[in-house]
């Protein structure tokens, strides 16, 4: 009894940090995206003061980012959970495929 709690904590543990692996990974993504693109908008706003790209700034900056965040989020849990089986459960690492 006392083990598989244990088991479960450790599962749950380790979905949890490849979750925050996904968030990570994502926010790192978001921020190559936006940076150079408001270097190079904020550089030059006479050409692309009126774009349609810094018109609408805060919606592309919620719905984008909110999708790569989403994205980092599923791909998160989809990894700990796969990764999970494959180091746990099917007890396949370490060994050589030939």
């Amino acid at each position: 009894m006392y083990s598989s709690i244990i088991f479960i904590m450790k599962k749950i543990l380790y979905v949890a940090l490849f979750t925050l692996l996904g968030l990570i990974i994502a926010t790192i993504v978001h921020a190559l995206i936006e940076a150079p693109l408001l270097c190079l908008i904020t550089g030059d706003l006479d050409r692309w003061g009126n774009s349609f790209i810094w018109q609408n700034w805060e919606d592309l900056h919620r719905y984008v980012g909110g999708f790569i965040w989403t994205l980092g989020l599923t791909s998160g849990i989809y990894s700990g959970f796969k990764y999970w089986r494959i180091v746990y459960v099917e007890r396949r690492y370490g060994q050589s495929k030939f």
